[in-house]
């Protein structure tokens, strides 16, 4: 079931850069800060203009990703116009060694950015969101609950099956949640 909060960030980027672009929804949107990015958020039967349009009327917050393709990109300057004429705070994140050029130069002369140019890019990823929560006052989320030791020994078994059967290349796709449901399930088994 899709998320129903309207989203918080705006996600400006180049086609060209779509692959970082989801990966950086992706991981601001596992921290539980709702993302606006094209085209998974396009309306279809609207035009692209004015869904970009509705979008910055809705998030407060956009996160530039800064490349060499976005600094030359029409459409990234355009949004950028956009987001500084409506009082949309910019958050430029450099995951390129680029300083702005033409119109981005003019709209983001006095913005602070951040860079991240070293690996990994997932450490920058978590400065970005505690900067986003910081801005928009959302608190982090909560560690998940330690459940008490499984104390029968079937319940036990299906615990260590379930343990058994965790991938740790779960955790570097973002799936940790589906490993925590698989153990809750067991729990409430139990």
């Amino acid at each position: 079931m899709p998320d129903k909060k309207p989203p918080t960030v705006f996600l400006s980027y180049s086609s060209r850069d779509k692959l970082a672009a989801d990966a950086l929804c992706a991981r601001v949107e596992e921290a539980g800060i709702r993302c606006w990015i094209a085209p998974r958020d396009i309306i279809p039967g609207l035009r692209w203009g004015e869904c970009i349009i509705r979008a910055l009327d809705i998030c407060p917050i956009m996160v530039l990703l800064m490349t060499h393709q976005s600094s030359a990109s029409t459409h990234v300057a355009k949004e950028v116009e956009r987001a500084v004429h409506k009082g949309v705070i910019i958050l430029p994140l450099r995951i390129e060694d680029v300083q702005p050029q033409g119109n981005l130069e003019y709209f983001l002369s006095d913005t602070h950015w951040m860079d991240a140019l070293t690996r990994p890019m997932e450490m920058h990823f978590d400065r970005l969101i505690d900067v986003l929560q910081s801005l928009i006052g959302t608190p982090p989320p909560k560690a998940p609950t330690a459940t008490a030791v499984p104390t029968t020994p079937e319940s036990r078994e299906q615990f260590l099956q379930a343990f058994e059967e965790f991938d740790t290349d779960d955790w570097k796709v973002a799936k940790k949640d589906s490993w925590f449901r698989r153990i809750a399930r067991v729990f409430d088994d139990v």
